[in-house]
Formats: C-alpha cells, structure tokens, sequence
C-alpha cells in the first residue's frame, strides 16, 4: 500500500499534537501515526510500520487505520493503478481533538 504525504519529508518528525493527545485513539493508533510520519515513501512502508508498532500484518492495521481516519489523521483511498493509497496528513485537524 503506497503513501502519500503532502508535505516534504525532513531528518526530523514534527507530530500533530492534538492527534498524539488525543484519548479517543489507541495507544497502537497514535504510535502508528508517528512512524507513518516517520517513514519515507517507498515500497513496504506499511508493512515496516506494523513491524515497527508490533502488528502482525497490514490486515492487523486497519482497525488503528480507521482510528486516524476518523479524526484526520489519514486519508485511505483505492487508485486504479496503485490499489489502496494512505494518504497521511502532518496536521489532520484544526481542532482540539483531547
């Protein structure tokens, strides 16, 4: 599943806030918002997340997934091409989500 970010990739991770503090997500959720953040776009990078957050699979995922979409967070949609796409958003909302 490739990712897209809409923001330059830097050394460095500058995390939402709000989204980190948010005690509606799961503790799972918001370390997977940080790696996806921490991450560059390549090839497997949703697999080496999981790993990274001690998921199993991408399948394992989806439920943290859909955490972040429902605040913002990211965005999943499916290309023709490239199938699913993560869409991952360095400031997801405006709003105080804790």
């Amino acid at each position: 599943m490739p990712i897209r970010r809409f923001n330059r990739v830097l050394p460095i991770v500058i995390v939402d806030r709000a989204t980190v503090l948010n005690s509606h997500l799961s503790p799972t959720a918001r370390l997977l918002y940080v790696l996806l953040l921490a991450t560059t776009d390549d090839k497997g990078i949703v697999e080496r997340a999981a790993q990274l957050a001690g998921v199993g699979s991408i399948d394992e995922l989806r439920p943290f997934i859909a955490e972040l979409a429902a605040v913002g967070a990211v965005d999943l949609t499916v290309d023709e091409e490239q199938g699913e796409v993560l869409a991952v958003h360095q400031q997801p909302s405006p709003l105080p989500l804790f």
